[in-house]
């Protein structure tokens, strides 16, 4: 199997959260994207499971997954 690498593009531009989402969908490519902040600890299987229930139904657009806070002291 032949590897498929990205060109990857570095866009610096001062901004906040909520508009530097909205300027990587503005230049996203592929058919999926996954916001998860870095404080965030994923589930293992999140993202295969995720596309799984987009494959199976086209007509959703978007998935939201919960999530809980645990204390670290």
């Amino acid at each position: 199997m032949k590897e498929k690498y990205y060109k990857v593009v570095l866009i610096r531009e001062r901004t906040n959260i909520p508009k530097a989402r909205n300027l990587r969908i503005k230049n996203m490519e592929g058919d999926y994207l996954l916001f998860w902040d870095s404080d965030i600890i994923p589930p293992k299987d999140l993202f295969s499971e995720t596309i799984s229930i987009w494959r199976k139904n086209s007509s959703i657009g978007m998935i939201k997954a919960d999530y809980e806070y645990i204390k670290v002291r």
